[in-house]
């Protein structure tokens, strides 16, 4: 008898290691390929929505540009910091409606929140108009929707090179 627990326990542990080696398995071929994430990432970006109008508005210590975006017939104009209108490029365009994609920016819509305990630090307000008829406004004094610095860095990024054109090749 004395022989025999041994046995039983060395058959339970093996039996146990098999099985846990096929839940291993089992999980690796439920993740995701690679091309399947690609995939993903074009529905994503390719989402068939438009940018009808746009505006950023960043304020605190740093002084930041604020921009109006607006898609007429020729094309989309931009006004910065409310100077006269101008053209920016189709793809600086489509480049934030990716961001708007990417992160959910959608969500926001609705966010309107302040932290009055703060004196200094940063604000924000950001309006959009979708050709698919969605609306996404918030604004945020000190407080700020989830992704803000990710989403708001991308977007000042991508205008701030739009308008300065330091995107465009042979500006030496």
């Amino acid at each position: 008898m004395k022989k025999i627990i041994p046995v039983l326990l060395a058959a339970a542990l093996i039996i146990l290691l098999l099985a846990g080696c096929a839940v291993q398995k089992t999980a690796e071929t439920d993740l995701p390929k690679e091309a399947d994430m690609q995939t993903d990432q074009t529905t994503v970006t390719t989402s068939g929505r438009k940018i009808s109008t746009f505006f950023l508005s960043r304020y605190g210590d740093i002084y930041y540009d604020s921009y109006q975006i607006s898609r007429e017939q020729d094309g989309y104009q931009v006004s910065v910091s409310g100077m006269d209108d101008q053209p920016i490029d189709t793809a600086a365009v489509d480049a934030l409606m990716q961001i708007i994609d990417e992160y959910n920016v959608d969500a926001w819509d609705g966010f309107s929140k302040s932290n009055e305990y703060v004196m200094d630090g940063e604000g924000f307000l950001l309006e959009v108009e979708l050709t698919d008829g969605t609306s996404i406004t918030a604004s945020g004094d000190n407080a700020f929707p989830e992704n803000y610095y990710p989403v708001v860095s991308s977007l000042q990024e991508i205008l701030d090179n739009a308008v300065t054109g330091e995107d465009e090749e042979g500006d030496d």
